[in-house]
């Protein structure tokens, strides 16, 4: 799977390359976060809907490639969760990969779900709302987003290096969470796997 995600990127990087010759991209403009399973053991009973859930055998899931340009950030997500025909909502969060905490927003009370992204609404309650990943019959998933909400190694507020990627078990409706409806906002979505971004130097 290593070899593929790898692949993946080399393939990204060429696309990229040969997009538009008067982009310009920025210093130290390339990141990964490698997803490591997130422990499942205190969060399990008998009675929850991934009781049978185990991907604690795998050391690795998969691996996220981002690179800035000056007009936007790309980025491209590989995983596979051992979950064939199923989806799962991808988040940022603040915290480290072993003990994510709350959802990244750079402005933390400010909703994003009128915020235009690339002259597109958001749509999502959080700047860190990525989407969900879709999983295929052999559990492989693939994602890719364009976005100017977010910068890499910037030092600004939307800047995202070391910031946290969580891949959750269920799939998410992203426009229930903007809706003012509070039972529409439900929070019970276990976190699977994680990854912290790091520049590739």
């Amino acid at each position: 799977m290593i070899k593929k995600l790898i692949i993946s990127i080399l393939v990204l990087c060429a696309i990229n390359s040969c997009q538009n010759d008067r982009e310009i991209e920025i210093t130290k403009n390339e990141a990964i976060a490698i997803f490591h399973p997130i422990r499942l053991s205190a969060l399990q009973d008998s009675s929850s809907s991934f009781a049978n859930y185990d991907v604690e055998y795998q050391d690795t899931l998969g691996i996220a490639y981002l690179k800035a340009f000056s007009n936007r950030l790309e980025l491209m997500i590989d995983l596979n969760c051992n979950k064939p025909n199923t989806s799962s909502a991808l988040h940022m969060h603040y915290g480290t990969p072993n003990k994510p905490e709350q959802h990244w927003n750079p402005e933390t009370a400010e909703s994003y779900c009128g915020k235009l992204s690339l002259g597109e609404v958001w749509g999502r309650k959080y700047a860190g709302d990525i989407g969900n990943i879709h999983f295929d019959e052999s559990g492989d998933g693939t994602f890719f987003l364009q976005t100017d909400l977010w910068s890499l190694n910037s030092g600004e507020k939307n800047d995202i290096l070391r910031k946290v990627l969580v891949v959750h078990y269920l799939y998410e409706d992203f426009a229930l969470h903007c809706d003012d409806n509070p039972h529409n906002h439900s929070h019970q979505n276990p976190k699977i796997g994680s990854g912290i971004i790091e520049l590739i130097e």
